[in-house]
């Protein structure tokens, strides 16, 4: 009679333990599951001890309970992956590891390379998880959840070829198809990966993840405006998400929308107060908007966050654009470390070497940032441009060629540089025909018109056309001294001297005498008109600069 009455009492303990958990009440689910351990030293229920610590996300007591355990009966798996999980959040990742270094020696049971396979992968360790669960899919070589871990832990070491040649023969389950889309990007493969998350979208999923992965895929195949789309709807539903929250005005940033994104980014920084992310692009929006001065305060405030690389070399770039050359010096020299290699590094190098009259030691860093990286046009230019500057015009034609290679046809500000430098190296015909792209991207632009205009003036080629033109930005803009001057050259190319003086000499006009090539021109028409007195006027005028 004794006995049944203790069984009952014990029975009624775990009935109310359950009862607790049911509800999920962990909190006296953990005072119940202590107690009937200490009464018992029955390890089920110090097991159930650390599951509820866990649970009720305690990672002191779930650290005390998985070490009291470890003691008293020795490594199981379920103990050891919730002791892992909580070292790792700790950031105790080779505490973790020495555990599963132990639990690997003192188990012998192949069944139980399943587990290490999954805890050394979550340690970052997939070269050790790789063996435990090649031995986990030979003991389970129907489980197509080892073979999915085993495509991650291959992945890990940098194998994308064996991952996605497993990852092939599993089934379409969305986490498959998310991880293959992952690794397809990686390999380059975007079309394809983007094949798979539509596919993904008209199979009716709608995880967090398919969508944050086709938002970042959009942005990456720059089709901003889907990914915005994509993201304005996540904003809606995860309104304190921080990577939606920052991808969506990087979306906005990418396309230019400088007041919306520093809205988005200035929330960002009130939302999450150490991110240094969003310091840093609120910096780079000043900046664009003109707001110097603002922007370096701001890229300080991203280094006290998070002291990068990436940040402080961005810093050197604002102190160059807020006049502060000995103080960008004296930081790219804290960098030389790491940026020897750095193509931007060294771009910067030849800004501040160029600024400081060191052409030698700037042309040396100009090279150099085209050596590692040779597909970067805005370098091309601005090495151009210094060439130019120094008189190497051979050089500068040379560069010139090889850069506008890398030119895309949307980036019309450097197609224009490149036009323009184009006509500084007397290099006609690419001039032209870049100017003839840029024409055909805006047919709205004057300067369009009258450079490609000026161009042929210059080049002494089809002035029938060249009038045309620059008669187009004169009807566009009628009181422009540059297109005038255009006009006035044109005419005097011609040998129409009294037609070429009216229209010179309105540009100086208009230009108050500030443009030296229009001075230039002004006195070339007065010699041949041989007007003496506005001729020593305009040579007055060019002398003093004015």
């Amino acid at each position: 009679m004794l006995k049944f009455l203790i069984l009952a009492i014990a029975l009624q303990s775990e009935l109310s333990l359950y009862y607790y958990e049911s509800e999920g009440d962990y909190k006296n689910a953990l005072r119940e599951a202590y107690r009937l351990y200490s009464e018992s030293k029955d390890p089920y229920f110090l097991e159930k001890t650390v599951i509820y610590s866990n649970k009720l996300k305690n990672k002191f007591l779930t650290r005390k309970y998985c070490d009291l355990y470890l003691k008293k009966f020795g490594f199981k798996g379920n103990v050891v992956a919730i002791y892992v999980d909580v070292l790792l959040k700790d950031g105790k990742k080779k505490r973790a590891k020495r555990i599963l270094d132990v639990l690997s020696q003192e188990s012998e049971s192949q069944a139980f390379s399943n587990v290490l396979g999954r805890l050394y992968l979550k340690c970052g360790y997939p070269k050790i998880a790789k063996k435990f669960l090649l031995i986990a899919s030979e003991v389970y070589p129907d489980s197509e959840e080892i073979k999915f871990l085993l495509a991650v832990a291959l992945e890990k070491e940098g194998d994308l070829d064996g991952a996605l040649q497993i990852l092939e023969s599993l089934g379409e389950d969305e986490k498959i198809l998310l991880k293959k889309a992952d690794i397809l990007i990686r390999t380059g493969e975007k079309d394809e990966a983007l094949k798979i998350y539509e596919k993904l979208l008209s199979d009716g999923k709608s995880s967090y993840t398919l969508y944050l992965n086709l938002s970042r895929l959009y942005l990456d195949k720059n089709d901003i405006e889907s990914a915005i789309k994509i993201l304005s709807i996540l904003k809606k539903v995860y309104p304190y998400d921080y990577k939606i929250q920052s991808l969506y005005a990087y979306a906005l940033y990418r396309q230019n929308r400088h007041t919306e994104a520093l809205d988005e980014y200035l929330r960002l920084s009130a939302l999450f107060e150490h991110s240094a992310e969003a310091h840093y692009y609120i910096a780079r929006i000043l900046n664009a908007m003109g707001a110097k001065k603002d922007a370096l305060q701001e890229i300080n405030r991203a280094i006290e966050i998070s002291d990068t690389y990436e940040y402080r070399l961005y810093r050197v770039y604002l102190l160059i654009e807020n006049n502060k050359l000995d103080d960008a010096s004296l930081e790219l020299l804290r960098l030389k470390s790491q940026g020897s290699n750095d193509p931007y590094y060294n771009y910067l190098c030849a800004f501040i070497f160029q600024s400081s009259g060191k052409s030698d030691l700037a042309y040396r860093y100009f090279k150099s940032s085209l050596t590692l990286d040779s597909t970067n046009v805005k370098r091309y230019l601005d090495f151009v441009e210094f060439l130019v500057q120094n008189e190497k015009q051979d050089e500068a034609s040379a560069v010139l060629l090889r850069g506008v290679k890398f030119l895309k046809v949307k980036d019309r500000e450097n197609i224009f540089k490149a036009a323009l430098l184009g006509q500084e190296t007397k290099n006609y015909e690419l001039a032209e025909s870049l100017y003839t792209v840029l024409l055909s991207l805006d047919s709205s632009n004057p300067i369009y018109y009258n450079n490609l205009g000026f161009l042929l003036v210059e080049a002494g080629k089809d002035l029938e056309r060249a009038k045309e033109l620059i008669e187009k930005a004169l009807e566009m803009d009628p009181q422009n001294p540059l297109f005038l001057d255009s006009m006035g050259w044109l005419y005097f190319k011609e040998g129409v001297y009294e037609r070429a003086a009216l229209y010179i000499e309105k540009a100086v006009e208009l230009d108050g005498g500030k443009n030296k090539e229009i001075l230039k021109h002004a006195i070339e028409v007065e010699k041949r008109l041989n007007n003496l007195d506005k001729l020593e006027k305009y040579k007055k005028m060019l002398e003093s600069g004015k």
